[in-house]
């Protein structure tokens, strides 16, 4: 019950400071992309300490998207991600597509040789 009722004041002091802030940009990740099968959950090298820019937003309900824009000297994906307050996910989705627009026609990174 505790963890729900923090919940709920951290949403609500999320809400309160976006009051006139329609959406937040911000990283996805700390690093890039895992590779696929790298992902963990261990600490200090996994999804629990790389991800903390995505999980409030999951943990609170804001809407969000992510939009790929660029790779890092290791051809991993390096993203921005648009949170809006609850129920603008109309928004969201639009500044994704703008933001899509912006960065041009997707690369897709080069797969490794086998």
């Amino acid at each position: 019950m505790k963890a729900c009722t923090d919940r709920d004041f951290l949403r609500a002091e999320i809400l309160r400071q976006m009051r006139d802030t329609p959406v937040l940009l911000s990283p996805v990740s700390t690093i890039p992309a895992f590779r696929h099968g790298e992902g963990n959950y261990l600490p200090g090298t996994g999804y629990r300490d790389t991800m903390r820019f995505s999980q409030w937003l999951n943990l609170t309900g804001f809407p969000g998207a992510s939009v790929p824009l660029g790779l890092s000297n290791e051809g991993l994906h390096i993203g921005v991600q648009i949170i809006g307050r609850p129920f603008e996910d109309e928004l969201v989705l639009a500044v994704a597509e703008a933001i899509e627009q912006a960065r041009g026609p997707w690369q897709a990174p080069l797969l490794e040789s086998a």
